[in-house]
């Protein structure tokens, strides 16, 4: 978010500096960046709000100016006690379970699975997609009842990146209809992914892919 953004450019100016001044390496600040990265990304897919990382990252630096690696910045962040990292046990859970969809990370996280899936298209072009539609047509009845619907529709496994070209063939459509849409036009490698490994989308297949981003986010966003 905007206050995210605005809280931690002190820090990283700072950094910046230092580099300049040949106090640290580029592959340095990467690691201690990749750090501050898990600790925000997993903030926002826990819909956490910003509050207090203004205070964080106000006094980071002085804590961790005489020693700067990422440990030292993690303990540093997690010393804060009004400012909460969520562990694996609660991003599993958020990235199953939250109704993620128009969070301001929800792109960013379809991006990033893109990126690991092997794709190599620049952002700005793309949408999302429900695989599961928000308004589904009677077909869709028969394997996601009334509760189901409500608790997976906006969730990340059951969103992926399509443009809007594609998303309107698809629209509301089956899933042999949409799976035919993903596997031929998409220009998203892990759009084609989802088509060809799912042959139907039913509840079964929606928590498969939820265990699937999941390992893959404890990966990406380490604690």
């Amino acid at each position: 978010s905007k206050r995210t953004k605005i809280s931690f450019l002190p820090f990283l100016f700072l950094l910046i500096e230092a580099h300049q001044k040949g106090e640290i390496s580029t592959s340095r600040i990467n690691q201690i960046l990749d750090t501050v990265e898990s600790f925000l990304v997993r903030r926002a897919l826990s819909h956490l709000e910003p509050t207090g990382l203004h205070a964080v990252f106000k006094r980071l630096w002085l804590e961790v100016e005489n020693e700067l690696t990422p440990d030292a910045v993690k303990e540093a962040i997690k010393k804060k006690i009004t400012v909460q990292w969520p562990d694996d046990r609660e991003l599993s859970e958020a990235v199953r379970r939250n109704k993620l969809y128009k969070s301001g990370i929800c792109k960013y996280f379809l991006q990033e699975w893109d990126i690991a899936s092997g794709g190599d298209h620049p952002g700005g072009n793309e949408t999302i997609e429900h695989i599961l539609p928000q308004k589904p047509e009677k077909d869709w009845n028969k394997t996601f009842d009334e509760d189901q619907i409500k608790m997976y529709t906006d969730t990340l496994p059951n969103l992926l990146l399509l443009t809007s070209s594609g998303q309107n063939k698809a629209s509301n459509h089956s899933f042999q209809v949409k799976r035919k849409e993903y596997a031929d036009n998409s220009m998203f490698t892990s759009t084609r992914a989802l088509a060809k490994k799912y042959k139907a989308w039913t509840p079964k297949e929606l928590d498969a892919r939820g265990d699937e981003l999941t390992e893959w986010a404890l990966l990406r966003w380490p604690d």
